[in-house]
């Protein structure tokens, strides 16, 4: 009767055997793949500074500008960053440099807009968009 009952135990685990492997080895991929393949977390863009500009056009006209300098930042290195004033409407765009650092052109503004930043890796990685306050100090304070 043992020589029966294990016959009978000795085929099924024959039949299961092939389907637990697949399942078992899937498993134990899909771990490797995510332990190989860590998810990109957003990171805000590196500090920056405001520094501010007038300018004076042929007819004596002057209007304030604004330069936006970030500061280096491996994270950011080769990044393209994009610096919007919610107030204006308008923005700039500037590619970092090796060290993440940049000088964005002039951007128009007026003394306590919101700024907002963020910037996108040479991988195609967007970092979590930035509100700062345009003012002049170091570095430029974020928005309440």
């Amino acid at each position: 009767m043992g020589s029966a009952l294990q016959a009978r135990f000795s085929g099924l685990w024959r039949r299961l055997m092939p389907p637990v492997t697949v399942v078992v080895a899937a498993i134990g991929a899909g771990w490797l793949w995510l332990a190989c393949n860590a998810p990109f977390i957003p990171v805000p863009p590196p500090e920056n500074v405001f520094i501010r500009q007038t300018l004076t056009d042929g007819g004596g006209t002057t209007r304030t500008v604004w330069i936006t300098q970030g500061k280096p930042d491996a994270r950011a290195a080769g990044a393209k960053f994009y610096i919007f004033n919610d107030a204006f409407g308008a923005g700039v765009i500037v590619n970092a440099s090796a060290d993440g650092s940049y000088t964005a052109p002039p951007l128009e503004g007026a003394m306590g807009d919101h700024v907002f930043l963020y910037y996108t890796t040479p991988a195609g990685e967007d970092s979590e968009s930035a509100c700062r306050v345009l003012s002049e100090g170091d570095p430029a304070p974020h928005c309440p």
